[in-house]
């Protein structure tokens, strides 16, 4: 918080209307199956704490007048060889973002954020189509 919020207000400074996109590379390891860094996916019982971390953050950053345009959920979700990573399928996705990502956000009165699918390379296009197919994803998410 000491380092980035000074730059990036200064950022702010130079392109006022630069539009910030924030997206985790992990889960905390404790929420985690493999309780690492590298690679495990998100606990089922950890959906609901990850989401308020979700919404901690994106108010904080609000707070901060560094407000979030959007997020993605997690960076290369079938990709669990970097340091750090999380492997997450669209199926998990889908119910992270449907009944416990979206839910939250409204409570926390930061729906007004974007939620982008898909952070990864595009070789797996069914991926995101699986998501928006998710009756309570689709008509909540951008792109």
């Amino acid at each position: 918080r000491e380092h980035k919020i000074p730059i990036l207000k200064e950022i702010k400074k130079i392109q006022p209307n630069l539009k910030l996109i924030a997206t985790p590379w992990s889960a905390p390891k404790w929420m985690k199956t493999n309780q690492g860094f590298v690679g495990g996916s998100l606990r089922k019982d950890a959906y609901e704490t990850y989401a308020q971390y979700f919404v901690r953050y994106l108010q904080e950053m609000k707070a901060e007048g560094l407000p979030i345009h959007a997020i993605t959920v997690q960076n290369e979700p079938l990709h669990p060889g970097n340091n750090p990573s999380m492997y997450m399928t669209s199926e998990e996705q889908a119910t992270f973002i449907g009944d416990h990502l979206i839910p939250a956000m409204r409570e926390g009165q930061v729906d007004d954020v974007n939620v982008i699918l898909y952070d990864h390379n595009p070789d797996h296009i069914e991926y995101p189509i699986n998501i928006f197919n998710n009756p309570k994803v689709g008509p909540n998410v951008q792109g």
